[in-house]
């Protein structure tokens, strides 16, 4: 009797064991995870390049002087001439410090060296090559490349997440019809980074002063897109 007692219990284990696995089975939902990407390009409408002085006297108060004098001439030339405000202007860096030369290999102190320079953000960015050309008068100076950039890039990307959450859904579907399924509800949605990029341009100082002295013609360059990237990656069901 005791036997034919656990035999039964064994029995019943097993069903119960069966149905859950038929329940669980029941229960798995297959989903697909794909990663949608995009890339949305606009023209730039801010451009930003950094003026530099550098010079060597003999004492620190001549040197600092002497920059302070070429970066000031440049900024009032760039608000008489172009509008520039000092709200486009930020001082990027100053420094003073001891000149040496090599002579008949002992190192013999020349004088003081000093350093300054100021950011300059430029709005109307057709006149970027007018700005160079006439900066490039002033001796002294050094002129970066120009670094393009949109004022405000939040229209862009909105535009690159949605574009990007299409592009998700493009390839699930995809997936699925391969699969001879179709696309159900939404699991999960994670948010990918958006870095934006400049695109720079490049100018030859020694070039530009060489086209002011010849009258040559004008400085050109090529604007470019500036580019935002975004991407997301979203989880699936699948529906037969």
């Amino acid at each position: 009797m005791m036997k034919r007692i656990r035999t039964l219990g064994v029995a019943l284990l097993a069903l119960v064991l069966l149905a859950g696995c038929q329940s669980m089975e029941k229960d798995i939902v297959p989903t697909v995870t794909v990663t949608g990407e995009s890339e949305v390009g606009m023209a730039a409408d801010i451009a930003t390049f950094t003026v530099s002085a550098e010079c060597v006297e003999e004492t620190s108060d001549e040197a600092r002087a002497r920059t302070s004098l070429m970066v000031n001439s440049a900024v009032e030339l760039l608000e008489k001439e172009f509008g520039v405000t000092e709200d486009d202007l930020e001082t990027g860096y100053i420094s003073i410090s001891p000149y040496y030369e090599w002579i008949e290999s002992e190192r013999v102190l020349r004088g003081q060296r000093a350093t300054q320079s100021v950011t300059v953000t430029l709005h109307d960015i057709d006149r970027a090559g007018a700005v160079f050309e006439r900066l490039a008068t002033v001796d002294g100076l050094s002129i970066s490349s120009i670094s393009l950039d949109r004022e405000d890039k939040s229209g862009m990307e909105s535009d690159a997440r949605r574009l990007a959450v299409e592009n998700a859904l493009l390839k699930a579907r995809e997936y699925a019809e391969g699969l001879g399924l179709s696309i159900g509800g939404v699991v999960s949605i994670s948010d990918g980074s958006a870095p934006s990029y400049s695109v720079p341009l490049y100018a030859n100082v020694s070039m530009m002063r060489a086209e002011a002295a010849y009258d040559s013609a004008g400085t050109s360059y090529y604007a470019g897109e500036v580019s935002v990237y975004d991407s997301v990656t979203v989880i699936f069901r699948l529906a037969k």
